[in-house]
C-alpha cells in the first residue's frame, strides 16, 4: 500500500449495452461477481472505497447525477461522496472499472507504486491506456472538475495531460464488452439476473 493513504472509486454503473447484461453481476469461475472481486482488489490498496453504481459490490454505493452521465461524472461523484465522509483531503484516487476479470493484486500494486502525479494508468504493452484502471492525483481531480464543468463526459482528455503508463500484457487488461468477451473469459450471468 502507498505511504499516503489512497481512496478508491469502483465503477459498476455502466449500461453494458453491447454485452446485454450487467457486467458487475457476471460471475467468475471462483463464484465471485466482477463487482465483488473488483471491490476486494481496490480495498487491498485503498483505505476507503465507494462504489458508483447499483450497489453490487458490498461497498457503500451511490449513483452519479444523472445516472449514465459518464465515467468523468462517476469518478467525481465517488470522490465527492468520500469527501463528504472526510476521506479525501489531498489524497490520490484509484479509479477501477469492475470489468477486468484478469486484473490482479500485483498489477494494482504496481499501478499504485508507479503513481507520480497527474494520472498514472495501466496500459497494455501496445500502449493502450485504461483510464478506468488508474491513479489520479489531487491535481488531476481538479482538472477533472474543470473538464466536467465544461461539459466533458469521457476520460479521453487525460491523453493530453501529464500521465504515466504502467505496461502490462493485454491479458491482464482484457475487459468485458461483448458476449464473446464474457465467454472467452469464462464468465457467466448470475442465475437471478
Amino acid at each position: 500500500m502507498s505511504e499516503t493513504p489512497l481512496i478508491g472509486v469502483l465503477l459498476t454503473g455502466g449500461a453494458s449495452r453491447r454485452l446485454g447484461t450487467d457486467k458487475a453481476q457476471l460471475v467468475a469461475a471462483d463464484g465471485r461477481t466482477l463487482a465483488v472481486r473488483a471491490a476486494e482488489l481496490l480495498g487491498g490498496v485503498c483505505d476507503e472505497c465507494v462504489e458508483v453504481g447499483d450497489g453490487h459490490s458490498g461497498l457503500p454505493s451511490l449513483r452519479e447525477a444523472p445516472p449514465g452521465s459518464g465515467p468523468l461524472a462517476a469518478l467525481l461523484a465517488g470522490v465527492d461522496a468520500l469527501g463528504a465522509r472526510g476521506a479525501v483531503a489531498a489524497r490520490s484516487v484509484v479509479l477501477l472499472g469492475c470489468d477486468y476479470p484478469r486484473l490482479d493484486a500485483a498489477a494494482l500494486d504496481a499501478l499504485v507504486a508507479a503513481a507520480a502525479g497527474g494520472v498514472t494508468a495501466i496500459a497494455t504493452a501496445a500502449g493502450r491506456a485504461h483510464y478506468v484502471c488508474a491513479c489520479y492525483s489531487p491535481e488531476a481531480i481538479g482538472e477533472a472538475r474543470r473538464r466536467l464543468a465544461r461539459g466533458e463526459r469521457a476520460l479521453r482528455w487525460i491523453e493530453s495531460q501529464h500521465h504515466v503508463l504502467v505496461a502490462f500484457g493485454a491479458e491482464v487488461l482484457h475487459d468485458v464488452d461483448t458476449p464473446a468477451d464474457a465467454a472467452a473469459l469464462g464468465l457467466r450471468a448470475r442465475p437471478d439476473s
